[in-house]
């Protein structure tokens, strides 16, 4: 006996890689609208939405494109690929952009930095996935020629200048490594904050709050410094201070602000939002022609 019915199995046939789609696409919206709250909001509900949520992007997405291999594999095989495939199958370069992640969250905690070879490992295997996926529903369409621009755009996005990028440089050794030492005579960062006195600017603590999240020492000449400035400001700005650089270091740690404030990350930011809205359009104007072969071209059912 048929422990699952066939109607519901046909169901589930049809609607398991859409199911995944709209979960991905759920937690990407779940990212941007809570992902940079909870660096404001210490409620227990917004922690476990957005840890679930971190939890489902990348399984959710690995699983489409297992799902969206298998079935066109099924469909190569029989020797009957239509055009529905075809754009059925350009949902593989944006899973690459789902496993990219917004720029509200990379990390969900500190750990999660250390883990970038495992990300690394990750993109490979995701990338000889969509490959695999673009040699089955290759074509010499207009749709193939858009499958390899999105597929830059993806690989762009989840690996060299973002979300592997970003873990490595987060994690806790390259964070350390990246503060200066403390020079032997006068502080780096006393001689900064007196020019930029001197300009009519605040002081600047970033580096030097840095490396209490380092677990590295302070220099006198630095803890002489900040204590002088706070005794010279009111209760209400020094804790305005204190937030604005713990939401630096917050940055710094749990999200993409290395890049997106870095001018080869906004130069690669504009080109894959040009790309995108290229694609975008492309698959606009073909839309009506797609549609029309679908109607026209009978429909495979996979059993």
């Amino acid at each position: 006996m048929e422990s699952i019915p066939p109607n519901l199995r046909k169901l589930w046939k049809e609607w398991e890689f859409r199911g995944m789609i709209l979960l991905s696409l759920t937690t990407q919206i779940v990212f941007v609208i809570l992902g940079n709250r909870r660096k404001y909001i210490a409620g227990a509900w917004i922690r476990i939405i957005v840890w679930t949520a971190y939890l489902l992007a990348d399984a959710v997405a690995i699983m489409a494109a297992g799902i969206l291999s298998n079935n066109l594999g099924e469909i190569y095989r029989k020797d009957s690929f239509v055009p529905e495939y075809e754009l059925l199958a350009f949902w593989a370069p944006m899973m690459l952009l789902h496993l990219g992640g917004t720029d509200a969250i990379t990390a969900y905690s500190l750990e999660d930095n250390e883990l970038w070879k495992r990300h690394s490992f990750g993109l490979v295997s995701q990338a000889m996935t969509t490959m695999y996926i673009f040699v089955l529903a290759w074509t010499r369409s207009l749709f193939s020629l858009l499958f390899v621009v999105m597929l830059y755009v993806g690989l762009v996005k989840y690996g060299e200048r973002e979300r592997v990028w970003v873990l490595y440089w987060a994690s806790d050794n390259k964070f350390r490594d990246s503060i200066p030492d403390i020079p032997s005579s006068e502080s780096k960062v006393v001689q900064e904050c007196r020019l930029k006195q001197l300009e009519g600017y605040h002081h600047e603590f970033l580096e030097m709050v840095k490396r209490l999240f380092a677990d590295l020492v302070m220099g006198f000449q630095d803890g002489y410094a900040s204590r002088s400035i706070f005794e010279n400001h009111g209760a209400s700005s020094a804790f305005r201070i204190i937030e604005i650089e713990l939401g630096l270091i917050y940055d710094l740690r749990y999200t993409k602000a290395k890049i997106v404030y870095s001018s080869w990350g906004i130069a690669g930011r504009f080109i894959g939002i040009f790309l995108t809205l290229i694609v975008l359009l492309m698959v606009s104007l073909h839309e009506r022609i797609l549609v029309a072969n679908i109607a026209t071209t009978p429909r495979l059912t996979v059993p």
